[in-house]
């Protein structure tokens, strides 16, 4: 039991504002106060000031709900026993889950919460197939890029070893053809040579002197025969 005084002056119960004890039956009889003006549209209580509300709380009762309200007698009547001045003729919250339409109304709300937790968990779900679809087509796209970069490096390299290839080719072709020069070279040399030396035997050739007589000379190794003519 508690006896500080706490709530709004619409709402507490009598014992409250007596300043009396009160248990859990106080916001029985708030929930009264809410539910009889969820239904009228009305409070159970008015007043000017909180002198004139806490003293109908504590002594008037509430009008009657209109019988043309669309409400059961059953939300009728237990609307006015959460509003009895007396707190031990409240009836407890384990009373109130036991009326049938109270059970009509949880059953139904939890159905209500499972289709919606359902719903949510479908919701999550397909999020988190999305999610996965999209880290796939992330992964594949990475995929694709590396793929792409590792031929175009490869297609590099061979770009780089074919040059050289051509470089070290045209080296090979550019030294034949030294080589093929230089031999060329040194052939007309050998020939220019030979022509020398041919012609320095014709000159020592015409320079031998004759006999009238038909001898065999010979001249720096060399034998000939001459005929005087």
């Amino acid at each position: 039991m508690a006896q500080s005084v706490v709530g709004t002056f619409y709402t507490m119960a009598p014992e409250l504002w007596k300043n009396l004890k009160y248990s859990e039956k106080a916001d029985l009889f708030s929930l009264g106060v809410i539910l009889y003006e969820l239904v009228t549209l009305n409070r159970p209580f008015q007043g000017r000031n909180a002198f004139s509300i806490g003293r109908q709380i504590c002594d008037d009762d509430p009008e009657p709900i209109d019988n043309k309200s669309h409400f059961s007698d059953q939300a009728k009547n237990l609307i006015f026993q959460l509003l009895d001045k007396n707190p031990d003729n409240r009836p407890s919250t384990n009373d109130i889950l036991q009326i049938d339409q109270v059970k009509l109304k949880i059953v139904l709300h939890q159905k209500v919460q499972d289709e919606i937790t359902k719903h949510d968990d479908e919701i999550k779900l397909r999020q988190i197939e999305l999610f996965r679809q999209k880290q796939k087509r992330i992964f594949e796209k990475e995929q694709r890029e590396m793929e792409k970069a590792e031929k175009k490096k490869q297609n590099k390299i061979k770009q780089i070893e074919k040059k050289q290839e051509q470089d070290q080719q045209k080296k090979i072709d550019k030294q034949t053809k030294e080589d093929q020069k230089e031999d060329n070279e040194e052939e007309e040399d050998d020939e220019e040579e030979d022509d020398d030396d041919s012609s320095d035997d014709d000159d020592e050739y015409d320079q031998i002197q004759y006999t009238p007589f038909p001898f065999y000379f010979a001249s720096e190794g060399r034998i000939d025969v001459r005929r005087f003519l």
